[in-house]
């Protein structure tokens, strides 16, 4: 038996908006305060949510706020695709910083214990958790500073890169991500010309069967995250999608489990979902994910 449509129609809701709001709100406000030490660099800095909050791919059982804070007059940089005059040309044009990001992750760590105190911030492996007491939603920010993973580079304003961040973790290993580059494909993915308002929605039925999963003691808790099992569904052929939940759910499935997905991509359209880049998703982990989500459906 087929998980029915109405379990499907209640796992398609999105999750709480208003207190992420709230949380966003909070560390913007941390971040431009008189009392920060970033107050005289706002003109440099943008502050953004990040993941399935800004991708409106979030459902309940996600707790975790992702908010970027990005320092854009320090940036990384890939030039190594330019043809070697066009390298040159961009070493001819800008100079090494001297502002770096280990010094822009300790002024925003500032910042936030200056704002919420000490107790209420914590370094983690990837982001500075702040708590909110009270609340089940806890912010995790990111000190990112801009990425450019560059195209085409022939003088200053006549240039092309792909727009990304850059930071660190506790380790000292460099990640990019592209979330810009992820929720502009996304937008487009869900749009009337293409999945027509279904790619998200079931987007956030995958999430919720996985966290069902997870309850059942079927998949461990970190072997199918959010944003691989959403970057999983972005690679449903847009056709599948559509006239109702319970048809949809099954068409992606059996895409996702007969197709040959080593040359599946991430949202950002940077990153494969599967190979030996800093993200990326172990293939036997979606091959388990997607047998038990078949149990699950068939044994409903």
């Amino acid at each position: 038996m087929a998980i029915p449509e109405s379990q499907l129609t209640t796992w398609s809701n999105q999750g709480a908006v208003t207190t992420s709001a709230a949380v966003y709100n909070s560390v913007r406000t941390a971040i431009e305060s008189n009392s920060s030490p970033l107050n005289d660099q706002l003109d440099n800095i943008e502050i953004y949510l990040q993941g399935s909050y800004s991708n409106k791919t979030n459902i309940f059982a996600e707790s975790d706020v992702d908010i970027v804070v990005q320092y854009n007059h320090t940036f990384k940089r890939n030039i190594t695709n330019l043809p070697v005059d066009q390298q040159r040309a961009y070493l001819n044009s800008y100079s090494n910083a001297s502002y770096l990001w280990q010094h822009f992750k300790a002024d925003v760590l500032r910042a936030l214990e200056l704002y919420f105190g000490v107790q209420r911030v914590k370094c983690g492996n990837k982001a500075i958790k702040v708590i909110f007491p009270n609340s089940r939603i806890t912010a995790d920010v990111i000190p990112a500073l801009h990425y450019r993973e560059y195209t085409r580079f022939n003088s200053v304003g006549n240039e092309h890169y792909f727009d990304g961040i850059s930071f660190e973790d506790s380790a000292g290993n460099q990640i990019i991500n592209f979330p810009k580059e992820h929720r502009k494909n996304s937008e487009d993915k869900n749009a009337s010309h293409r999945a027509n308002q279904w790619y998200k929605p079931t987007v956030r039925i995958f999430k919720n069967a996985r966290s069902h999963l997870v309850d059942l003691g079927k998949i461990s808790e970190d072997s199918a995250p959010s944003y691989f099992v959403e970057s999983m569904v972005y690679n449903v052929p847009d056709n599948l999608f559509g006239q109702n939940y319970e048809l949809t759910v099954q068409n992606s499935i059996n895409f996702l489990y007969q197709h040959q997905f080593n040359k599946f991509i991430c949202p950002n359209h940077q990153h494969l979902l599967f190979g030996d880049e800093s993200v990326h998703w172990d293939s036997d982990n979606m091959t388990h994910f997607l047998k038990e989500l078949i149990v699950l459906w068939n044994n409903w």
